[in-house]
């Protein structure tokens, strides 16, 4: 049962934003930045480094084993983009330490990865 009666939305008319929700990011920006990661050179080292390192780096230091999904700039591609495809600047992570990290630099929290399963 809804909590209010909803109200008319031309379909042409952008949705209200909730208060918690993050600011919307430039157009431009998603743009340039789903171009970089669609490019044939990223590709190609994300592969290699998936194939070399197939379990999550953060996971493995905190004794969890976790198939790698993601690679993730150390430094990142946007505070130095003379690093972007440097190898030694990459490592491969799960989703879950993935979205940690980038909540981290966001400034939206994130803290270290859950500690080691108990058998």
């Amino acid at each position: 049962m809804p909590r209010r009666i909803p109200s008319y939305r031309p379909p042409w008319s952008p949705a209200p934003r909730k208060p918690h929700e993050r600011p919307i990011e430039r157009t431009e920006d998603r743009k340039a930045d789903r171009r970089w990661y669609m490019a044939k050179p990223w590709r190609s080292l994300r592969a290699l480094v998936l194939a070399e390192e197939p379990l999550c780096r953060l996971c493995r230091e905190h004794g969890r084993l976790t198939v790698a999904s993601h690679v993730d700039h150390i430094r990142p591609r946007k505070e130095r983009p003379d690093l972007a495809l440097d190898r030694s600047n990459l490592r491969p992570l799960c989703r879950s330490c993935h979205n940690r990290v980038r909540a981290a630099e966001d400034g939206r929290g994130g803290g270290p990865p859950p500690g080691p399963v108990s058998p």
